[in-house]
C-alpha cells in the first residue's frame, strides 16, 4: 500500500510503500510527472510505481531506495537478495 507519494524536502518528490511483515520502502527524487501512483493505491510486485528523476538535493538522475524493517534500515542490497531479487544494484 502506497502511505505517501508527493513532495518531501531534499527527496524531491518521494513514493513510501507499506508491506507486509513491517517492512516499508521508499523511493526519492523523482519529478512530479514521474510519481505513477497515489497515496492509498495498492500495488503489486514488478508495477512501475514512478519515473527516475533528479527532484530534491541531487547532483544528477537517479532512484533514491530505502528499506526499513521494524522501522530501522536495512542493506537493500541483502535484504533483496534474501527475498530471491537480484537487482544489478551499484553501491
Amino acid at each position: 500500500t502506497v502511505t505517501f507519494a508527493g513532495p518531501a524536502s531534499g527527496y524531491g518528490n518521494w513514493i513510501k510503500i507499506s508491506h507486509e511483515g513491517d517492512v516499508v520502502t521508499t523511493y526519492g527524487h523523482m519529478y512530479t510527472a514521474g510519481l505513477l501512483v497515489r497515496t492509498g493505491d495498492l500495488v503489486q510486485a514488478g508495477q512501475q510505481i514512478g519515473a527516475v528523476g533528479a527532484a530534491g538535493d541531487s547532483t544528477g538522475c537517479h532512484l533514491h531506495f530505502e528499506v526499513l524493517v521494524a522501522g530501522s534500515y536495512v542493506d537493500p542490497r541483502v535484504f533483496l537478495a534474501e527475498h530471491g531479487v537480484q537487482t544489478g544494484m551499484q553501491s
